[in-house]
């Protein structure tokens, strides 16, 4: 028998089935009309009498004039429309966070002028897709702001950052929908972007349809080799990025990026400020005067100028940072508009071969707290140049420098006396040869302050050299020098060579003790400081500093023979040469004053003769030796 099947129980577990599913909300698109309150939430029926729906998400589109949207919840949305219809209204949303699963489309009837109406955010705020902009002003004056690119999608728009941390995946590219000027601002905050290009148009100007950077951090976040660009859809290439009162801070973040475009004054002076790791590469010279700051990583100025600066006003370089020059002649400081000054405070400068670094005017290089200065090329200008360095960490100069000293100008280090044994370490080579085909003048250098300064190079200047205070220690060469002259109170050491040297302050051969090489004459007039010691040497030929001169010694002021040991360390017959002169010695020191000597030993001094002092007996005790021998031999005859 067949069993029979009731239909009634079939139909109830298919209809329980079917109760048992989830209902299926459309998204819907609501518009805002805010007739209960500002509160943007689940529950106020502010859009034209409904409630928001979070769970679909609902498109929000407001076309009135908003005023101060407060979000009381979380929020999701599709998409956002602000500017239904293109209205002029303004609004600002703040509270809790917004999240734009679709794109965010900020549109307006707004003039071309540099403003329009705005729509501000406080709130945390992410776009999964772009935020698009028409003929308005978005603004971020805090919270997050996250979008995966910004578009125009109108005739002109502005990204303007007050405050908060704005982060733009893809990137800033008004070329996107074309045929559009595109500005971003930069008032405070932080903006995080890959790139920025906007469009250039010929009729106006920043920030209308450029950069503008015053105050805030620009963020890098990828490697750029035009980072603010700008696209010219043939209205005509503007220089379009402003530098304001508030400061250019651009964080390379890691990243190597390169600002083509010339940066300029915008409403006044601004400060240019480079932090975070990576290099920020500036490929032509700029026009902002505000200065420039490097904290991290590196600042490059690569290419030829035809003599413009790439910087201008003062420059400081801080520890652990880096200022280089690279691209060969014309590329550096240039001769016009060059900077004021540059400051390296425990950071590096460093020039590639054949660099010019040029200045129109006087400059002042400022070296501190262990900074260094390293590379080649030409420092040169139309008036002084002066070095300067203190702190209590050892400054260096490296490489090969061409001082110049174009209508006469000198060349000044004034080296302030820290805690460091040595203040200023100079291993470069100097000279004043250009290694180009036109004449270069001989450049005088000249010692200043109260610090040791170290010259170690291979110098080839031909100008003079002057120590006016503090300590000049020559372990290099610089007898191609025209003169060296020790000013009263200054000090010359060292292990090195000099040229022709007259000393009115302190000559003191060595490091400890050791010896210089004089090529030409040495006239002394003020101390002489020469250090012995009888416990190192050779024989009878003892430890002693030595000045070896080509040319003739004038003697004149004090010698001073030091030893700081034992006095039994001495005997007869030691020998300490202290000068030679292929030309001879002439006048005589006012005082000699040497060591003392015990056990009936003094002094012989042939200075005037072979340059030399020798330990020999005191007449008396030569004479009762000879008595002493005379008798032994006589008592000897006797027996």
């Amino acid at each position: 028998m067949k069993s029979r099947i009731n239909p009634f129980v079939g139909f109830s577990s298919l209809l329980t089935a079917a109760l048992a599913l989830p209902i299926s909300v459309q998204a819907a698109n609501l518009t805002w009309d805010g007739a209960i309150n500002s509160n943007w939430n689940t529950t106020d029926s502010n859009w034209n009498g409904s409630t928001w729906n979070n769970g679909t998400p609902d498109s929000a589109i407001f076309n009135t004039s908003t005023g101060a949207i407060n979000l009381t919840q979380a929020i999701s949305a599709g998409n956002f429309t602000f500017g239904l219809g293109n209205a002029n209204t303004s609004g600002s949303f703040s509270g809790s966070a917004l999240a734009v699963s679709g794109d965010l489309l900020a549109q307006a009837d707004g003039n071309n002028g540099p403003g329009g109406p705005t729509l501000s955010f406080s709130n945390n705020v992410s776009v999964t897709g772009d935020l698009k902009i028409a003929r308005r002003v978005v603004e971020i004056t805090g919270g997050t702001f996250t979008a995966n690119r910004v578009l125009s999608a109108g005739s002109w728009g502005r990204l303007l950052v007050s405050g908060g941390n704005v982060t733009i995946s893809n990137g800033i590219d008004d070329s996107i929908n074309g045929g559009n000027t595109m500005s971003v601002v930069l008032f405070g905050g932080s903006l995080s972007t890959p790139y920025i290009r906007t469009t250039s148009a010929s009729w106006t100007g920043l920030p209308s349809d450029g950069v503008v950077l015053s105050g805030g951090t620009l963020i890098a976040s990828a490697n750029s080799s035009d980072f603010i660009q700008t696209w010219d859809p043939g209205w005509g290439n503007r220089n379009n990025v402003g530098v304001g009162t508030g400061g250019a801070n651009i964080n390379t973040n890691g990243f190597n990026i390169t600002i083509t475009k010339q940066m300029q004054d915008y409403g006044g002076a601004g400060t240019l400020t480079k932090s975070g790791a990576g290099t920020l590469t500036l490929s032509t010279y700029n026009a902002y005067t505000g200065g420039t700051t490097v904290n991290q990583g590196t600042l490059e100025l690569a290419g030829a100028t035809g003599g413009w600066g790439h910087l201008r006003g003062a420059i400081t370089v801080n520890s652990g940072a880096t200022l280089a020059i690279t691209g060969g002649d014309g590329t550096g400081f240039g001769w016009n508009n060059a900077p004021t000054s540059l400051t390296i405070n425990g950071g590096t400068f460093n020039a590639a071969s054949g660099a010019h670094v040029g200045f129109g005017a006087y400059m002042t290089v400022g070296l501190n707290h262990g900074g260094t200065i390293s590379g080649s090329g030409q420092w040169n200008g139309d008036g002084l140049l002066g070095f300067s360095s203190s702190g209590n960490s050892t400054n260096t100069i490296n490489g090969s420098w061409v001082l110049r000293a174009d209508n006469g100008a000198n060349h000044t280090f004034n080296v302030a006396d820290g805690s460091a044994s040595v203040d200023l370490q100079v291993n470069a080579d100097l000279s004043d040869q250009s290694p180009e085909v036109w004449w270069v003048p001989a450049s005088a250098l000249v010692k200043t302050g109260a610090g040791t300064m170290v010259l170690a190079g291979n110098n080839s200047y031909n100008g003079a050299t002057t120590v006016s205070a503090g300590t000049l220690v020559v372990n290099g060469n610089i007898s191609t020098s025209s003169l060296t002259t020790v000013d009263s109170g200054a000090t010359l050491k060292g292990t090195g060579t000099v040229g022709t040297t007259t000393v009115n302050g302190i000559f003191a051969p060595g490091n400890s003790i050791g010896t210089i090489n004089v090529l030409g004459t040495l006239d002394l007039n003020g101390t002489s400081d020469f250090e012995i010691d009888p416990t190192l040497g050779v024989g009878l030929n003892r430890a002693a500093d030595f000045a070896n001169v080509t040319g003739a010694i004038s003697y004149g002021g004090i010698l001073n023979v030091l030893y700081g040991g034992d006095a039994s360390s001495f005997t007869m017959g030691m020998t300490f040469n202290l000068f030679d002169a292929t030309l001879g010695f002439s006048d005589s020191f006012s005082s000699v004053n040497l060591p003392t000597l015990i056990g009936g030993l003094m002094w012989q001094n042939d200075l005037a003769t072979t340059g030399s002092i020798t330990v020999v007996p005191e007449p008396g005790a030569a004479l009762l030796g000879g008595l002493g021998m005379l008798g032994l031999l006589r008592r000897r005859r006797s027996h």
